[in-house]
């Protein structure tokens, strides 16, 4: 009985590996894909905690870009309200990356966590290494306006200030 367990199993780890080299090599891992430097650098942001979306700001030594606001698609018939964020660590430790460190107020005064949905870019969850880039989608479940919007990243440490971006 053992003999056709050991024979079974290894033939099943046989076929998952062999998915898997067929799968990465039709589909390569995505290239990390380059920080533009022309938007930021590590010598080019200033320390402060508030700025217009499009302006980078720098919370220790992670330096944070978060773009205008534009819709995002419809989420069960629900809208969203999305805006891309990059990170550059430019620090030796790794730094946290987490869609829920960002809240949105609406010109109401509503203030909304991110939620999923929106986007097929959604920011990841995990950390950025030391010298490493991350970006992605944040969204909010509310319309998109042309003005009043305050986007807040607020990390999970107690020794960081939040940063804001003030929607023109």
């Amino acid at each position: 009985m053992k003999r056709p367990a050991i024979i079974g199993l290894t033939l099943f780890a046989g076929v998952v590996a062999l998915g898997m080299a067929v799968a990465l090599s039709t589909n390569p891992p995505p290239e990390a894909l380059p920080f533009p430097s022309s938007t930021i650098t590590s010598n080019e942001v200033e320390e402060s905690t508030t700025a217009l979306l499009g302006q980078p700001l720098r919370q220790d030594d992670v330096q944070i870009l978060a773009a205008p606001l534009v819709a995002g698609e419809e989420f069960f018939g629900e809208p969203r309200t999305c805006a891309h964020v990059q990170y550059a660590n430019v620090g030796s430790d790794p730094s946290p990356l987490n869609l829920f460190n960002w809240k949105l107020q609406t010109p109401d005064g509503v203030i909304l966590t991110a939620t999923l949905g929106g986007t097929d870019n959604e920011l990841p969850t995990g950390e950025v290494a030391a010298g490493g880039n991350a970006e992605g989608d944040v969204c909010f479940k509310t319309e998109v306006s042309d003005t009043g919007h305050v986007l807040t990243y607020e990390p999970l440490s107690f020794t960081s200030d939040k940063l804001t971006w003030n929607q023109s």
